[in-house]
């Protein structure tokens, strides 16, 4: 009866460890595809569409596509504008909190550093009596401005 009991719980062990690793590898495996579908992995090799600067739509894999970044331009380059054109804003300063996200956009789009800035944001009063504001003063320099979606 003895033997038979010891028998039954070798058993038992060798059960509780297979199954044990088993659903440990499980485990694992289904954190590492979880991990995967929620980083956004992409597939290597996908068909994805892409625009060409003259208009036209081609089918590229995405191993054979790299991120195109311009070159940063220098003060005296962003300066010197383009021929025949003549840009202006309307902000409603009404709308303007002074939170500075033209500006956060605008250096994320030209590469520059953070203690250079093209657009400034001025907290402004008129008088003490009366509430101050914010002004955003653009740089104009841009044709199709990344701050202009957050200036209101």
């Amino acid at each position: 009866m003895q033997e038979d009991n010891k028998q039954n719980n070798k058993t038992g062990r060798r059960d509780f460890l297979r199954k044990s690793l088993i659903t440990e590898g499980v485990l694992a495996a289904g954190t590492i595809g979880l991990e995967k579908v929620l980083s956004g992995a992409k597939d290597s090799g996908g068909k994805i569409k892409v625009f060409t600067t003259d208009g036209k739509v081609y089918e590229a894999s995405s191993d054979n596509l790299i991120e195109y970044r311009p070159l940063p331009v220098t003060n005296a380059e962003a300066r010197k504008g383009i021929a025949n054109k003549k840009f202006v804003m309307v902000i409603d300063l009404a709308k303007c909190d002074g939170c500075k996200s033209c500006t956060v956009a605008c250096q994320v789009m030209h590469y520059t550093e953070s203690d250079r800035e093209w657009i400034k944001v001025f907290k402004m009063q008129d008088a003490d009596a009366t509430a101050p504001y914010f002004f955003p003063k653009p740089c104009f320099h841009c044709d199709n401005p990344p701050a202009q979606k957050f200036v209101r």
